[in-house]
């Protein structure tokens, strides 16, 4: 457990550590507080710090002030501030989240929903809980899981409808439980390989839709416009087309002409570490502020193609 957590953060931070919230809930209801510490063991945390921090230890020590980045920035700004702007409105959860949980959960949206409509009332009802966590105590970790994460997304000032794709884990055991599939097992068997092979090609189908943001063509304009295929292609005051690494080979960075956080790499030390054959890549409404930023520094900017809205540009030692 400890160490599949020690995972879940080093891959996701603290959101990764949401889980814990439901069993530490779901022991409390079964066995009492007292079984709390039961949970804990030196071995487990041991291998979830190791897992689970060792990255990030890594990186703030090879990069200075990168840790109260990781802390004020990705931790604390995200959680209790709309400082990232993404959806801080009281509305937003449940304009966002709501359809994501019934659309993301066809066709079985029906069978999670049937015992909100088929007894209305009985899950908040004492009465259900005590029994279940008598009897049946599967249906009450199920709900917890689902929804302390989900009221703690809701909380958050940030909020993007990919945030809760972890709850779909517990929505599908629930699935899998409630379905009451009518058709003999070979059937069954029959409609879950059809599902199967439906299911990446849609994957396959959404893959063909235009994207404003897609690596690919960016790495066949790049090709197209400049030869040799540059070794470094930094973006300026933009969120960088990462999949140009796997594309090209590239090294891909991202600097900042304003107040870069630590998590960015000033325009200038860029310049003071400028090699030939370098791309700027930046929006052609800032590319007049790049060449200005360029030229305080002692550097010259020269247009060398675009791509829609993008703007390549090459700087040159003056």
């Amino acid at each position: 457990m400890w160490a599949g957590f020690g995972l879940a953060f080093l891959t996701k931070g603290p959101p990764g550590l949401l889980p814990l919230f439901a069993i530490v809930a779901f022991v409390i209801l079964t066995d009492g507080w007292r079984t709390i510490p039961g949970l804990i063991s030196f071995g487990g945390i041991v291998l979830f710090i190791t897992v689970g921090f060792g990255w990030y230890l890594f990186v703030a020590i090879t990069h200075p002030g990168l840790l109260i980045y990781f802390i004020n920035d990705e931790f604390v700004n995200r959680i209790a501030t709309g400082m990232h702007h993404r959806n801080p409105q009281w509305y937003k959860p449940f304009a966002i989240y709501i359809p994501v949980l019934i659309f993301g959960t066809l066709p079985w949206t029906l069978s999670l929903l049937r015992p909100f409509y088929s007894n209305p009332g009985t899950l908040f009802s004492c009465q259900w809980w005590r029994n279940k966590l008598s009897n049946d105590q599967w249906p009450v970790f199920i709900i917890l899981w689902v929804s302390l994460p989900l009221a703690i997304f809701f909380m958050s000032s940030s909020r993007l409808p990919l945030y809760i794709l972890p709850l779909f884990i517990p929505l599908a055991l629930a699935a899998g439980r409630l379905t009451r599939f009518p058709y003999n097992k070979n059937i069954a068997l029959y409609l879950l390989v059809v599902w199967f092979v439906i299911l990446p090609a849609l994957k396959l189908t959404a893959s063909f839709y235009p994207y404003a943001k897609d690596s690919r063509d960016m790495a066949r304009a790049i090709q197209e416009n400049i030869h040799p295929i540059p070794e470094e292609i930094v973006f300026v005051d933009s969120e960088p087309f990462w999949g140009l690494n796997l594309y090209l080979h590239s090294e891909v960075e991202h600097i900042s002409t304003q107040n870069a956080s630590p998590a960015e790499e000033p325009l200038s030390e860029e310049l003071v570490e400028w090699e030939p054959g370098t791309l700027f890549i930046i929006d052609e409404r800032r590319k007049d502020s790049l060449a200005a930023s360029c030229m305080d520094l002692g550097f010259a900017v020269h247009q060398i193609g675009s791509h829609g809205s993008w703007i390549f540009m090459t700087p040159v030692k003056q």
